[in-house]
């Protein structure tokens, strides 16, 4: 691994620089150690889900709106092409047909020359939020830091020291949660109106239906095919309906729901020089700028459900699926601190402090049809306390 090698060369040198007796003018061995949090580190997910790439459904889609000319067959009858609908040198032009038929007187409006048809489909989803899979969080958690370092130069108020840390973040933990996928699931009703004044014969009126006695039933051959039923012929209407109506009863909503959960493990070794300003006899305050590498180890697990929910009961789970990676990389970092100490006698120094890190290069990679980006920039904050050896 790439961070192995980086340490190697740079080990060698931090440790020449503090431990050369050349390298100091004036020296004090110390130690330090304590607790620290760390925050602002930034997760953040993309891409799409699963139920959208398998095209996942509650219930079928409903029937699309038919353009242009078409076979449509309806609960209370039908209007479909016949030989002549395509023909735009067929009598009257194209576009129309005599093969269709209806099954209602009340499904013709005398006054208006319309015939209405109706096609009811027992549960259907309709489609309310297909989006892309954004989201973001901060990631945060406790570690514990250690520094060995020699001060190199002294007078009455400054100091200058030179450390090298180590400090280590155990089980940071980030949940991103989001749902891309929704559709409302219930029964539809179609309805399609059409223009039938063509059809209206000047003696007999409109054809009756062809469940009644001598009724209407078109073909799709026309006057040399079999017959109609009808003593006024081969009447003809437009294949394409002037107006139509969808009606839908929402009765549940389907929906999926995605959880992103990522705990990560994070090292870092740093070179710190540290530049401390005496206040009084017993309280010092300090500055930290440092240059590091980091190793990050990343687990992140994807859960996804695709689940239906209605008044009438509990969310019903239709399918599910899991994905997990672990990601290790190395990660450069530099950051800036400051503090303060207070002498508590016996060589021993209590601190705080607080500052920002920046890291050079972030994490990314792929968890199932999304992408993770881990940015580990963030600030810290924590207490020390110091042993002059």
């Amino acid at each position: 691994m790439r961070s192995s090698a980086i340490l190697k060369t740079l080990s060698p040198l931090v440790v020449a620089t503090v431990v050369s007796p050349g390298a100091a003018l004036a020296g004090d061995w110390w130690v330090q150690a304590g607790p620290s949090i760390r925050g602002g580190m930034k997760v953040s997910v993309s891409g799409t889900s699963r139920t959208q790439l398998e095209d996942v459904h509650a219930a079928p889609s409903p029937p699309g709106a038919q353009a242009g000319y078409a076979d449509r067959v309806y609960d209370d009858g039908y209007v479909k092409l016949d030989s002549g609908t395509l023909d735009p040198n067929a009598v009257g032009g194209a576009g129309l047909t005599w093969n269709w038929a209806y099954d209602r007187p009340d499904q013709y409006d005398s006054a208006g020359r319309t015939l209405t048809f109706r096609r009811a489909y027992e549960q259907v989803a309709r489609t309310t939020r297909d989006t892309g899979l954004e989201g973001d969080n901060e990631l945060e958690g406790l570690g514990l830091s250690f520094q060995f370092g020699r001060t190199l130069r002294r007078d009455d108020r400054w100091l200058f020291d030179l450390a090298l840390g180590f400090h280590g973040f155990w089980d940071l933990r980030s949940t991103i949660t989001g749902s891309s996928f929704q559709e409302e699931v219930g029964p539809l009703t179609v309805t399609d109106r059409f223009d039938v004044r063509g059809a209206v014969h000047p003696e007999l009126g409109f054809p009756p239906p062809r469940t009644a006695s001598g009724g209407y039933t078109g073909t799709y051959e026309g006057p040399a095919g079999e017959a109609p039923g009808w003593a006024g012929g081969y009447p003809v209407i437009p294949n394409v309906p002037v107006g139509g109506l969808a009606q839908m009863e929402v009765a549940s909503i389907a929906a999926n729901q995605v959880t992103f959960r990522l705990s990560q493990d994070l090292y870092e070794i740093t070179l710190t020089p540290r530049i401390s300003y005496r206040v009084s006899q017993n309280l010092t305050a300090y500055l930290v700028p440092k240059l590091g590498v980091a190793i990050a180890v990343t687990t992140a697990q994807r859960t996804e459900t695709f689940s239906e929910m209605s008044a009438a009961g509990p969310a019903r789970v239709l399918r599910s699926w899991n994905d997990e990676v672990e990601e290790t990389d190395a990660l450069f970092t530099c950051g800036l601190a400051g503090g303060v100490e207070l002498a508590l006698g016996s060589g021993f120094h209590l601190g705080a402090f607080g500052g920002y890190d920046w890291v050079l290069n972030a994490q990314e990679f792929d968890l199932g049809p999304n992408q993770i980006k881990v940015d580990n920039s963030g600030w810290s904050v924590g207490l020390v306390l110091r042993k002059e050896l």
